[in-house]
């Protein structure tokens, strides 16, 4: 008898309950309502874990000139650039053209280029038609595309931005609109 006293004096307290007996059911005890509950002074609480944050790896994005093959259709004065990421990602490239004429510098923004790519991607941007007069065929100009990169495996981080600058000369590119490149 005083054993079972004892284990009814543990139990009450909040320290170990007494191992269910064939006849007995386990006791059941209430979830504590509030900071100052006594009950919930002995029992450890779970510690609070964070979600996991994604991990955001930069995927850094490169730019450089090509020289391409020919192919058919009507050709306008343009200039060309080729962008390199190292892992699958989107991109938003915002091109900026310049250039001097008269003696004074000038800075055309071209249309932005929204494309996917696993590599590297040749583009093509045709110069805008007021500006062709001034820029012929041949001329030697600046460009500069500010590469903003959002890696696949990664897209609720923001963007990766980098700059670049590529000497250009203006030549004759397709007008037709690249597969997979949209133009903003």
């Amino acid at each position: 008898m005083a054993l079972s006293a004892s284990r009814s004096v543990t139990a009450d307290f909040g320290l170990l309950p007494p191992p269910p007996g064939p006849r007995q059911q386990p006791e059941t005890r209430p979830e504590p309502q509030s900071v100052d509950d006594p009950q919930s002074v002995d029992e450890p609480r779970p510690a609070f874990t964070p979600p996991p944050s994604p991990v955001c790896n930069a995927v850094a994005a490169s730019a450089g000139t090509f020289v391409p093959s020919p192919g058919p259709g009507r050709a306008v004065a343009g200039v060309r650039a080729q962008v390199r990421v190292a892992a699958p990602s989107e991109l938003l490239v915002e091109p900026t053209l310049s250039y001097t004429s008269g003696g004074r510098n000038h800075r055309v923004r071209l249309p932005y280029l929204r494309l996917h790519t696993a590599a590297e991607r040749n583009l093509r941007m045709p110069i805008p038609a007021a500006v062709r007069k001034a820029l012929p065929v041949g001329s030697r100009v600046g460009l500069s595309l500010r590469i903003s990169v959002t890696p696949d495996r990664s897209p609720s981080c923001g963007p990766n931005v980098s700059r670049h600058r590529v000497k250009a000369v203006v030549m004759r590119v397709l007008a037709a609109p690249q597969p997979g490149v949209s133009r903003k």
